[in-house]
């Protein structure tokens, strides 16, 4: 017997009893969240994707960014950031500079209550043993300033390269005296001190006389205190079988009332489900619909970041990088994407150093939202109905992209563009031919900051006409070096790191202007926030302006044992 089709109403009654009970039982199974009952006892867990894979700062590895986290805890260096994000001075007491306008010559004295984890005093020593292993590391590129610097790094690896590390420009003058010469004026050198973690000192009272074999090994061994630590936290445990690392309190850090005594860290792409489940206290909220799902316990943290899409100068005619600039309604764009849209005006951030306030007159030079006159420079052009592609990332990133996308499309429809969605793995495969010709008229792009200079969002766009040095920023006008355009862009660019703050923001908004106005290399599309949750019992638990985790305000509301 042929039986009716069930009725659709019961039909959906039936799901709607079934993804009850299924909600039911994940709530029943799901282990109800027991914070720690005093501060002794409470362990601070983070699930993360990538743990470092190094603890030798100075030499740094070949992928750094996982580092960073863990080095920030464990150390300091000659310059921080403090709770406003101004940059100011650390374990040095003062500095003193030949010529403040124009330093080339930093002397820092340092202060005499900065001890290593065993109890040592840091001396200026330290930092000559850590930077000259660092001419060797990955990182050395960020001392190629300091005079001698390029000298070494020219020379092959072997004894020939002995009496030119003797020449280069850092010294201690004694051991709470430590002095850096430039070979030119560079006013982002504080920001790479704070900033790149291969400035940090090394413990020379433990290192000072070994061989280079048996330093690397004393990195690698976590026992004993071992490697010893400047910063409120040290290396308990660093497990190599299951990549966790275990972090304690530094005996020898000054004291602040209510510091969580550990930290474990630990890899796993399941961190929300272990949230969830009351297994860790930390979460980054990394696709667009889970910041939305999480509201009571969602924080979040602005970066000093930029989201941007990249016009092609080599496959798109000047008339229509301006006529998508004009179509482009930013706002529009993030709305219900995001639950905060930061909208660019510029391509340095909100409280950037260099960047012009809002309001100021110059900014009027960008190409204003103007859907008319937009379709009339396509039209002009002969573009009307052309195809476009616009890559993005479909995965490995916190922003969503892929919505971001959708919206530009929609709206470059408008001017009479259509555009072609393209998402991709890998951007750097994605976006040149094997010949470093471009596959796309438009790419996202975000830029993050490593240091508080416009240098950072400037640099990838001063190659010199190298289409092998092109940075992976894609867009044509970074290859282009011999057009009079790009030469003053890459003056202006140049500029900013010579002279003082006043002069400096001039000069990182004329570079501006030629990216985004003259040329129109790129759109700045809005300033992205790190959205996450944590347990309501910690405190000063962020993400700071450069998009790593921070533990140096870290406490709890935890009470302490009588």
């Amino acid at each position: 017997m042929i039986r009716p089709p069930a009725k659709p109403w019961f039909t959906l009654g039936l799901c709607g009893l079934l993804a009850l009970g299924l909600a039911a039982a994940r709530n029943l199974a799901r282990p109800r969240y027991v914070p720690p009952s005093r501060v002794e006892d409470a362990v601070l867990r983070i699930a993360i994707n990538l743990t470092p894979n190094t603890l030798d700062w100075n030499l740094s590895s070949d992928f750094s960014p996982p580092n960073y986290t863990v080095a920030r805890a464990t150390m300091r260096g000659l310059y921080t950031w403090n709770a406003s994000q101004e940059l100011v001075l650390d374990v040095a007491r003062s500095c003193d500079v030949n010529d403040p306008g124009r330093p080339r010559t930093y002397t820092f004295h340092l202060r005499d209550d900065v001890f290593w984890s065993d109890g040592a005093p840091l001396r200026a020593e330290d930092f000559v043993l850590g930077w000259r292993r660092a001419l060797d590391g990955k990182e050395s590129k960020y001392f190629s300033d300091i005079v001698g610097v390029r000298d070494y790094l020219a020379l092959p690896p072997g004894p020939g390269r002995e009496g030119a590390l003797a020449r280069v420009g850092f010294r201690a003058l004694d051991p709470r005296t430590f002095q850096v010469s430039l070979a030119a004026p560079r006013t982002y050198f504080p920001g790479y001190l704070a900033g790149v973690y291969a400035f940090y000192p090394a413990p020379s009272h433990r290192l000072q006389g070994l061989t280079e074999e048996r330093i690397r090994a004393y990195y690698r061994r976590t026992a004993g205190g071992d490697p010893l630590a400047l910063g409120p936290y040290r290396i308990r445990e660093w497990n190599r079988l299951d990549e966790s690392i275990d972090l304690e309190l530094n005996p020898h850090y000054p004291a602040l009332s209510g510091r969580v005594p550990r930290v474990l860290l630990f890899p796993s792409d399941l961190a929300t489900m272990l949230y969830d489940q009351g297994r860790v206290d930390f979460n980054f909220l990394d696709d667009g619909p889970s910041t939305f799902r999480h509201p009571a316990d969602r924080r979040q943290a602005a970066l000093w970041s930029t989201f941007w899409m990249g016009l092609s100068t080599r496959l798109l005619p000047l008339d229509v990088r301006r006529a998508i600039a004009m179509a482009l309604d930013r706002k529009a764009l993030g709305e219900h994407v995001l639950p905060r849209f930061r909208a660019a005006s510029q391509l340095l951030p909100e409280g950037f150093p260099g960047r012009l306030r809002e309001g100021d007159p110059r900014l009027g030079a960008l190409p204003p939202l103007d859907r008319a006159e937009a379709r009339r420079l396509v039209a002009r052009a002969g573009w009307t109905g052309r195809e476009l592609t616009l890559a993005y990332h479909e995965n490995g990133t916190f922003l969503p992209e892929a919505a971001l996308a959708e919206g530009v499309r929609v709206q470059l429809a408008q001017v009479g563009l259509r555009v072609r969605l393209v998402g991709t793995r890998s951007m750097a495969e994605e976006m040149l031919t094997p010949d470093r010709r471009a596959r796309h008229e438009l790419h996202f792009r975000r830029t993050g900051a490593d240091f508080p200079h416009p240098q950072e969002f400037l640099l990838p766009f001063t190659y010199g006409g190298d289409p092998a040095q092109d940075n992976g920023s894609y867009t044509g006008f970074e290859a282009g070096g011999a057009g009079p355009a790009y030469r003053r862009f890459e003056r202006e660019a140049q500029a900013t790191a010579e002279v003082g703050p006043a002069a400096m923001a001039d000069h990182a908004w004329e570079a501006q202007r030629i990216l985004l106005a003259e040329e129109v290399a790129l759109v700045p599309l809005f300033y992205p926030d790190r959205y996450f949750r944590t347990r309501p019992w910690l405190r000063e638990l962020t993400i700071d302006p450069f998009n790593f985790i921070d533990f140096t305000r870290l406490t709890c509301s935890l009470p302490v044992k009588p």
